[in-house]
C-alpha cells in the first residue's frame, strides 16, 4: 500500500462520517503520522507506507471520524504563528480568537501598545547599547579616577598656578 492509497481511504472514511474539510484533515493527519511538514506530503505520495505509520494514521482517522478536532488528536495547535501543546485539560485556541485579538489590537490606543508590546528587535538593540555603555564605563573608570574628573569644583578647590604668562593650570584638591 502507498501513502496515496492510505490517504484516499482516509479521506473517504472522513467524508462518510460527514467531516467538513475531510481532504485537508486527512492530509494533516497523514503528514503528522509520517513526521513531515504538510507541504512535503506530495513528494511522498507514491512511496510505500510503513505498517507502523499506517496504523498510526488509521488511529488518527478513527479519532477524527468521531468529530474529535485535529488539534486534539495531534496535541498541538498553531496560534499567532506559534505552536502550542494542548490536551483535553486546556482550551483550544481557535482561528476566530486570532481574529478577535487582531481586531482588539487594531483598536487599542497606540500608547498602550507602545508601553506593553515592545518590539523584540528594539529590545535587543537597547540591551546591547546598555551593555556597551557599561563596558565603556568600566574601561574608563581608572582613567576618570586618575585625572579626578568628577571632583567638586569650588572657589577653594581651584588654584591658579601661573608658571608662565601663557599657561594656567587647574588643580582639583
Amino acid at each position: 500500500m502507498t501513502v496515496q492509497s492510505a490517504l484516499i481511504a482516509g479521506v473517504q472514511t472522513l467524508k462518510l462520517a460527514g467531516i467538513d474539510g475531510a481532504a485537508r484533515d486527512a492530509r494533516v493527519l497523514m503528514s503528522a503520522a509520517l513526521g513531515i511538514d504538510a507541504s512535503r506530503l506530495t513528494l511522498c505520495l507514491h512511496d510505500p507506507i510503513a505498517d507502523d505509520v499506517r496504523s498510526l494514521f488509521e488511529g488518527y482517522i478513527a479519532a477524527r471520524q468521531t468529530h474529535r478536532p485535529v488539534s486534539r488528536i495531534l496535541g498541538r495547535r498553531e496560534f499567532w504563528g506559534r505552536s502550542f501543546k494542548i490536551s483535553d485539560d486546556v482550551l483550544d485556541p481557535r482561528g476566530d480568537t486570532e481574529t478577535l485579538i487582531a481586531e482588539a489590537l487594531r483598536h487599542a490606543p497606540q500608547r498602550f501598545l507602545e508601553r506593553y508590546f515592545i518590539n523584540e528587535r528594539l529590545l535587543c538593540w537597547l540591551l546591547l547599547l546598555l551593555l556597551l555603555l557599561l563596558m565603556l564605563l568600566l574601561l574608563l573608570s581608572p582613567l576618570l579616577n586618575s585625572i579626578r574628573f568628577l571632583c567638586p569644583l569650588s572657589p577653594n578647590s581651584i588654584r591658579f598656578l601661573c608658571s608662565s604668562p601663557n599657561s594656567i593650570r587647574f588643580l582639583c584638591s
